[in-house]
């Protein structure tokens, strides 16, 4: 299993669509941000227009908690066009809340890391 990461930039978008022909797993890094909310939308779409298996396990780490104007997860769900619900048919989270500059949250941010790891293995050995 290896691990890869793309940019979000414009300019390297056919990076994206590489890297992920052979991805086993994603894990989608959203802004928490109101205003970023388009530029989410648009590169999660971007991002399932990629992959080419439709079994590809997709987590979303919704990151920058912190900020003054972070959307609701709820709110997040619903511009997403992500289920209602807190977890998926195979019990693992949906999005993962996250500040990642603070070592204090490393916890939220790991448990991303194993739950994908777990999702991938779980869905080759069945």
């Amino acid at each position: 299993m290896n691990v890869a990461t793309t940019t979000g930039q414009e300019r390297l978008l056919s990076t994206r669509e590489y890297v992920l022909q052979n991805a086993d797993g994603v894990i989608f890094v959203a802004d928490s941000s109101l205003n970023k909310m388009d530029n989410n939308l648009r590169s999660f779409e971007e991002l399932k227009s990629f992959i080419y298996r439709e079994n590809i396990p997709i987590l979303i780490q919704l990151n920058k908690r912190d900020l003054e104007d972070a959307v609701s997860e709820d709110r997040f769900r619903r511009i997403m066009k992500l289920p209602l619900s807190k977890k998926d048919s195979l019990g693992f989270r949906i999005i993962y809340p996250a500040v990642a500059i603070d070592i204090r949250e490393l916890n939220n941010v790991k448990r991303i890391f194993i739950d994908i790891i777990q999702k991938i293995l779980r869905q080759k050995l069945s």
